[in-house]
Order: C-alpha cells, then structure tokens, then sequence
C-alpha cells in the first residue's frame, strides 16, 4: 500500500491558475456574448419603433381608403415601401392597394405591387395572399401559364380552397369545364366549415354543370 499522500490544492489557488491560462478566453467570451445582447436589444428597439411608425402611417392609408383616393393610397404605399419594408403594414397596405388598382383595370400597377409583398414580405400569409391576387391579376391579363405556376406553387394549407376555387376560375376561361369541376370539387371538399365559401363553390359548380 502506497504512502504517497494526495496534496489537496487551495481552491483559491486552482482558480488563479485557471485564469492565469484562460483568463482572455473567458473574458472575450462574456465580451462577445454582451456585444451580442446589445446588438438584439438595439435591434429589437428600432424594430419596434420602425413598426409604431409604419402603423400610423398606415392609418393615413385607410383614411384614404375610405376616401377611396387612389393616387393618394399609391403615395402612401409608395412611402412605406421605401422606409418601412420590413413592416406588416407595409404588406396589408400593398394589397389593398393592388385590389384597388385591379379594380380599375390597373393590372400593371396592381402586379407591381403585389410582386413587391412577394419579394419582402416576412409573413407567409401575406406573400400567399399576394399570389393568389397576382394569379388573378394574370388571368385577367391573358397570362395563363403565369397564373397556372402560381396557382401550382407551394403555399399554406389555409389557402388550399382559395387557391383552388382560383384554379376553377382559371379552368372556367380556358373552357376546361371537366377541369374547372375538379378543382371546384376538391375546393368544395375543403371548405367544411367555411358556409359561405361552400354555398360560393356549389354555385360555380352549378352554372358550369357540375
């Protein structure tokens, strides 16, 4: 049996010796976690502040659209586009304006516009509410195999019936009658739940024989 007696360091002492080796480590670590902390809360900040701007800006915009101001919704948009990309309300107030322009016959302007929430938008919602409008838009323009892609794409599950009843519609001006059955079906299908919805595809369905 070995007499060799263990020497119990001061823990005092092994902690000086420890930051003697990895003092600067461990102090570039808590360094960079704090430049990191003050980054997002910075970050976090503008962002807030960006938003709150961006919404009373958007209150303009419904004053307008009420107003039913076309070319004054367009500067307002055009405004928030430019230093509030990132905002939700830069996206809602985009499409509204896109439904306004194409109901004017404005198919340009309003594809303008609905292809900016695409590129920028950071809600999914918002960037498949946008197609689903351009897909529109395209219809009307004669673009089919524009609209055909969109309406094709990926896109949430809570878009399946408008993107399909939107096939239909599709379907219906091409004269694909056997098409446009199919894919109103399969929206009917979908839209348990949603009354109006149904009652709108039974309706389509009826006048094409369906």
């Amino acid at each position: 049996m070995s007499n060799t007696r263990v020497q119990q360091q001061d823990p005092a002492e092994v902690l000086k010796n420890f930051f003697r080796v990895y003092g600067k480590y461990v102090i570039a670590f808590f360094v960079v976690i704090f430049v990191l902390y003050i980054g997002s809360t910075i970050y976090t900040s503008h962002q807030n502040t960006k938003n709150l701007e961006s919404a009373s800006v958007y209150q303009k915009f419904s004053q307008a659209v009420t107003a039913k101001n076309t070319n004054t919704m367009a500067q307002i948009v055009s405004s928030l586009q430019q230093n509030y990309k990132s905002s939700p309300y830069t996206a809602m107030a985009s499409i509204q304006l896109a439904k306004s322009l194409y109901s004017n016959n404005d198919y340009v302007a309003a594809a303008t516009n609905l292809n900016w929430v695409i590129i920028n938008a950071q809600s999914a919602n918002y960037v498949d509410m946008a197609k689903l409008d351009l897909a529109k838009v395209y219809i009307q323009q004669g673009n089919m195999n524009a609209a055909h892609d969109i309406l094709l794409s990926a896109h949430s599950a809570a878009f399946d019936v408008p993107y399909l009843e939107e096939q239909g519609d599709m379907y219906v001006v091409q004269g694909d009658t056997q098409k446009a059955i199919s894919a109103y079906k399969e929206a009917l299908s979908k839209s348990q739940g949603d009354e109006q919805a149904s009652q709108l595809l039974d309706f389509k369905l009826g006048v094409i024989g369906g």
